[in-house]
């Protein structure tokens, strides 16, 4: 082994302390201009009885929050978990948040002014999960999610509406939506620019698009390799941020405690590896079992519908024969005719 693995949170964390490589990665993956950065603390506890919540990236650049979690291995939770932690990275700005004055002196009842928290230097919060084995069944590089209003979700679900040829009437509800989203009102756009952004390393290397961000996948994904040589990184040797990166990731520089801890994450894979394995299997057992069972009923409609036409050609030739001056019963013999048949000539 070359490099110890990005992907692993200890080592992740480790390159990312690094402001300058933190900040070239979030241009390049945001396609922004950073004019200021700020690391800020990672673990926290919000009340007595709150979890510890440790994040494995947070900072500040221009006027915004950013985090950048980590995600390895397969989770049921991690929406909720994440939600979670955006919204913790709103709450923990209260931490430095400056007061102000809400009214002037009574003069009458000597009652001062009541100091309150400004609300107005809230920023928004930007989180940004990277996924490195989970593609949430996506097959696009990222998918991003804010806050936007409920008639927008409304609108696109309106299928009479879309089925409608009247265009002007489209033309109208968009142009209502659009008046709805560009209100900014006391700021109502900011909840637009809180945004939950799920970036997949799987598919982001698959599809290979070349943005600015792709090399960052690329190289985590190189350095998964447990057999990655020198030779995988060559690529990156004309890049200062990338050289940097390499060096923090040297596995020559490895102590004891980070050797114990690639063993135990590898030990993990596994696990987590046969899980989803397992996962895999029964889906495709639930689906074979779906098909089955929709070629059984298939098959079950085709016997009916066979079973019907061989009645209706019965009951013409019954009806034929009838007429030709065959008695009943030679014709229930001849055509093995049921009692419902019979009742029917």
């Amino acid at each position: 082994m070359y490099l110890i693995p990005l992907n692993y949170d200890p080592f992740f964390k480790k390159v990312f302390s690094d402001v300058k490589i933190a900040k070239q990665f979030l241009e390049d993956f945001f396609d922004i201009t950073i004019q200021s950065i700020e690391i800020l603390p990672l673990n926290h506890k919000v009340t007595n009885n709150a979890a510890h919540v440790s994040f494995d990236f947070r900072c500040k650049i221009n006027d915004q929050y950013v985090i950048i979690d980590m995600q390895q291995w397969y989770k049921s939770d991690i929406v909720k978990r994440f939600y979670v932690y955006h919204s913790l990275a709103t709450v923990l700005q209260l931490e430095n948040l400056a007061k102000k004055k809400q009214g002037n002196k009574n003069k009458k009842t000597e009652q001062l002014p009541r100091i309150t928290e400004d609300y107005h230097q809230i920023a928004p919060v930007i989180t940004l999960i990277w996924m490195v084995n989970d593609s949430l069944g996506f097959s696009d590089d990222y998918v991003s999610y804010s806050s936007l209003p409920d008639a927008l979700a409304l609108f696109i679900r309106n299928n009479t509406l879309w089925q409608s040829a009247d265009k002007k009437m489209l033309t109208n509800e968009r142009n209502k939506l659009l008046k709805l989203l560009d209100n900014n009102t006391k700021n109502l756009n900011f909840m637009q620019e809180n945004k939950l952004i799920y970036a997949f390393q799987k598919n982001i290397v698959k599809n290979a698009k070349y943005t600015k961000y792709y090399e960052w996948f690329e190289f985590a994904e190189r350095s998964l390799k447990k057999d990655n040589t020198e030779a995988d990184f060559e690529k990156y040797n004309n890049n200062d941020v990338f050289l940097e990166m390499m060096h923090r990731l040297k596995a020559g520089t490895m102590t004891n405690e980070d050797a114990d801890l690639i063993v135990l994450y590898n030990e993990f894979t596994h696990t987590v590896d046969d899980l989803e394995e397992a996962i895999k299997q029964e889906k495709q057992r639930a689906e074979t079992e779906k098909q089955r069972a929709e070629e059984a009923q298939k098959q079950l409609r085709t016997e009916k519908q066979r079973a019907e036409t061989e009645k209706q050609q019965r009951l013409i030739a019954a009806k034929a024969m009838k007429n030709d001056g065959m008695p009943i019963e030679q014709i229930a013999r001849y055509l093995n005719l049921t009692p419902d048949e019979l009742a029917q000539l």
